[in-house]
């Protein structure tokens, strides 16, 4: 398992009608298999923390060969490596219930 930890993640204080609110900060983003063999599915996790105990919720994306993504709005996704060798990014971005928002995004090569 390869463990990104990311510096992407904003560190600025939004105000909100219930005080100061806090941007999650994304800990790290990992990944099963890095490199990821040709048509396999790979297990991503992004672990992002909220100071203000906000609920948090998580938008994937995925970028680079014919790769697809799974279950979009999770801590927890699949995505199925493209069929042919090739470097995907895989992006998300975490947001809390009072709009504060942080991303980051990892790099998984593809072999075959």
């Amino acid at each position: 398992m390869l463990t990104k930890t990311t510096e992407q993640s904003q560190q600025q204080a939004n105000l909100s009608g219930s005080g100061q609110n806090h941007n999650p900060v994304i800990n790290s983003i990992s990944v099963s298999d890095n490199p990821a063999i040709c048509s396999s599915t790979v297990d991503i996790w992004v672990d992002a923390t909220d100071i203000d105990n906000d609920n948090l919720t998580y938008k994937w994306a995925i970028s680079g060969g014919n790769a697809t993504i799974n279950a979009i709005d999770s801590y927890h996704t699949t995505f199925k490596a493209p069929s042919s060798p090739t470097s995907v990014k895989i992006m998300v971005g975490v947001v809390d219930q009072r709009g504060g928002y942080a991303e980051g995004a990892i790099d998984v090569a593809v072999v075959s």
